[in-house]
């Protein structure tokens, strides 16, 4: 929703201010194929996991939750590219299909993965030098065995 709500604000300012110097970002999303990927965006990236994260049962099973969480992944790279790759090519137009395309979006690809998998990699080895339930907590067995009772 954060993002949702973040790009739509700028969206929103951007209109009602007649900005000319930040007009030309939304022109080329809004043609040439791109409009397709901004409608996608919309509904994958923010309105299909907001209705289905609405449903109690979804939220406490783990492998519904990891589907939704790839999901959500997968279309944040798919707005990473909106947001950069019109922007690279002459005129806003979508070329796909081309080996262009494939090249430009190539280290972008490379950068994400990398990126992610330093920030996997540290993130991982301070999972595996804390404890993962307060461990000096007074009020942790009782914790544990009321979220057994539901």
């Amino acid at each position: 929703m954060l993002y949702a709500y973040f790009s739509f604000s700028q969206f929103l300012i951007i209109w009602a201010g007649n900005l000319p110097e930040e007009i030309p970002f939304y022109l080329r999303r809004l043609r040439g194929g791109w409009q397709v990927v901004g409608l996608l965006i919309i509904l994958f990236h923010f309105m299909l996991p907001f209705v289905l994260l609405l449903s109690r049962g979804r939220k406490r099973a783990p492998r519904s939750l990891r589907r939704i969480a790839l999901l959500m992944i997968f279309m944040r790279v798919v707005d990473l590219i909106f947001f950069f790759a019109p922007s690279v090519h002459q005129g806003g137009e979508a070329e796909w299909g081309t080996r262009d395309v494939l090249a430009s979006f190539l280290p972008m690809l490379a950068m994400a993965l990398g990126l992610g998998g330093v920030w996997l990699w540290f993130y991982l080895g301070q999972l595996g030098s804390r404890p993962l339930l307060p461990l000096g907590d007074r009020d942790l067995e009782k914790a544990i065995t009321a979220s057994e009772h539901h």
